[in-house]
């Protein structure tokens, strides 16, 4: 589930790869929009600015819908390495945000520990960014530059993405954070320079 960033409109997705999206003022008359991933959808993210929202699930899709209309505009899809039959990244995609002021760019946490980078002129993987699964994933609310993720490896992993989201070259890595447990999610402010982490129903603050 997610928030518009003025906090007038919820997304959430289903086990059918629905989205739907509600006014906070009538929850109980969501929309359901047209189209659907081909399996489970599993994450989903408003973009800060313009009335669009990215999803992802275990179909290895991403889309970026329209909110106005209610339909996917795009489908990002990762391409092929290596053995022919073997995508770029597993059966599901685990997290994804839009990049700030990066008009419709999106990147995505994937299975494998990859991470996807999508927009208009395609899509491209970033390789080994984590050991294992990427479980959450920000742009740092206060420093619009970097960002965050947080692995089922147990670690938490800034990235420089200045001038690196239009680069098939990964971005440079800034810390790299042992976690006790696996984390489940992380969450940024703009007004602070905390971040907080939920491991094992906890909530774990770093400051950054």
């Amino acid at each position: 589930m997610a928030m518009s960033t003025r906090g007038d409109f919820i997304a959430y997705v289903d086990e059918d790869g629905h989205l739907s999206v509600c006014d906070v003022t009538d929850p109980e008359n969501p929309a359901r929009f047209t189209g659907a991933h081909e399996e489970l959808a599993s994450c989903v993210c408003f973009h800060p600015e313009e009335a669009i929202v990215a999803t992802g699930g275990c179909d290895n899709q991403v889309r970026i819908w329209d909110i106005a209309s209610e339909e996917t505009v795009s489908i990002f899809k990762p391409h092929p390495v290596g053995d022919a039959n073997r995508l770029v990244n597993p059966p599901f995609v685990y997290a994804l945000d839009f990049a700030p002021y990066e008009d419709c760019t999106v990147v995505s946490g994937h299975a494998d520990g990859r991470m996807m980078c999508s927009s208009d002129d395609g899509s491209f993987s970033w390789h080994e960014c984590h050991g294992y699964s990427i479980s959450a994933m920000q742009f740092v609310r206060s420093n619009p530059g970097i960002l965050a993720t947080a692995g089922l490896d147990c670690t938490l992993r800034l990235w420089e993405t200045d001038g690196a989201l239009n680069s098939t070259k990964a971005p440079a890595s800034l810390l790299r954070h042992s976690l006790t447990a696996k984390p489940d999610a992380l969450v940024t402010s703009t007004n602070s320079p905390l971040l907080f982490i939920d491991q094992e129903c906890a909530i774990v603050t770093l400051d950054l």
